[in-house]
């Protein structure tokens, strides 16, 4: 296993979003490898970018019942009686996968009553006192075509009739539009998610998407064209389900990607100077004006506004997508992009005092980390400095 992979298994782990087919390729590396000299240096990347270096004591079993206490991972009894034997039979790995999780465990055993008190799936809490800077949440408002806004955590469990005669209503994540008749012209629904807010959600047709901070999906209740045409703003990831006759169409300002069925990232954000198209799976075909290219898995595109220029370039899709998957990971980040992305998802404005450092971020940090330990991370690699007032990072070098 290569050491990226390992890292990209060990920050999953940590941040609670590791998939079952993720989790038993790491479960099988820990019980393959109990005194992997690798796992211990990307251990140790992990505790410096937390800040937290020094030896702990933690009770690596009651650690590990939790962790094979999650749904997710349930498939059976006997396979957790399988990894049960796995971990009595390799103490090590045992102590390892607890210090993966050392952001998570910091919450319940090692702060002070001034910091975090407790920390939740997709929620955490910071006294008052202490601090306003909250990380992101799950939070968006769809938008009817009358400009009426329902949020859409309001959805859940309830049924919303429009003004057009639709039933609106969410189940199992799906956005469902129950109608009478068909419509005869296109009726349009924008989702949008604030500064500091995420959604994932599946249009209509079945396509998964997910919304990054300030970001929003104009699309049709019902796709009635030949083509499932969309447009967004900010960044969104999509899934989309696959049509053999009607592909799927995404606009972004003057950039259009056409698709059948494939996953892929868009980033559009008005403040960044390029729409950049990251693909994982399937292929996509992106235009800017009279300039059409094609793009394989692995393979970016960038355009530009104003400019019948696209360029193609091969990247580390893990990268382009870790906002959807709970942490930032930085490679060589130019600090102002890094805290473009880090002011969004806090909520928080960005200054310089003196010039802004050319000095690249290298590293990888959960989303769900309170802001003060975060900017303590960045400091580590002596990249620049940071202070935090009231909502306010001021960056200097």
């Amino acid at each position: 296993m290569t050491k990226k992979r390992l890292r990209r298994l060990l920050t999953s782990y940590w941040n609670g979003n590791i998939s079952s087919q993720e989790y038993e390729e790491l479960m099988n590396f820990l019980s393959e490898h109990p005194d992997n000299t690798e796992m211990e240096a990307v251990m140790d990347e992990i505790a410096e970018w937390t800040g937290r270096g020094q030896p702990i004591n933690i009770p690596t079993w009651e650690m590990y019942a939790d962790i094979i206490g999650d749904n997710r991972y349930k498939k059976s009894l006997a396979r957790q009686q399988d990894r049960r034997r796995m971990w009595q039979k390799w103490p090590f790995a045992a102590a390892i996968a607890a210090g993966i999780m050392l952001s998570l465990l910091f919450y319940f055993w090692q702060r002070t009553e001034h910091e975090l008190v407790a920390r939740s799936a997709g929620d955490v809490g910071i006294p008052a006192s202490v601090s306003t800077v909250l990380p992101g949440h799950k939070q968006a408002t769809l938008t009817l075509a009358d400009g009426s806004t329902i949020p859409l955590d309001s959805l859940e469990g309830r049924v919303v009739q429009t003004m057009d005669g639709v039933r609106l209503s969410i189940k199992a994540g799906r956005l469902i539009y129950d109608m009478d008749k068909v419509v005869a012209k296109p009726i349009m629904n924008t989702i949008s998610t604030p500064l500091g807010g995420e959604y994932g959600v599946t249009l209509p047709d079945g396509t998964q998407v997910w919304l990054n901070a300030a970001s929003s999906i104009t699309y049709p209740i019902m796709f009635t064209e030949n083509e499932r045409t969309v447009t967004i703003s900010g960044e969104v990831y999509f899934e989309v389900k696959r049509f053999k006759d009607m592909a799927f169409v995404v606009t972004a300002g003057d950039t259009r990607i056409k698709v059948l069925g494939t996953h892929f990232n868009v980033s559009a954000y008005e403040d960044e100077p390029s729409v950049r198209t990251t693909l994982l799976e399937g292929s996509v075909q992106v235009q800017k004006g009279r300039e059409s290219r094609l793009l394989n898995p692995g393979q970016q595109a960038e355009t530009w506004p104003n400019q019948d220029k696209i360029t193609i370039r091969k990247v580390d899709v893990e990268e382009a997508t870790a906002w959807k998957n709970g942490y930032f990971l930085f490679n060589n980040e130019p600090v102002a992009d890094a805290m473009k992305k880090i002011g969004r998802w806090y909520n928080v404005d960005i200054h310089y005092e003196g010039n802004i450092p050319q000095k690249g971020l290298d590293g990888t940090i959960s989303k769900m980390e309170d802001i003060r330990q975060l900017l303590k991370a960045l400091e580590i690699t002596g990249t620049a400095r940071f202070e935090l007032k009231e909502r306010r990072i001021i960056v200097t070098e």
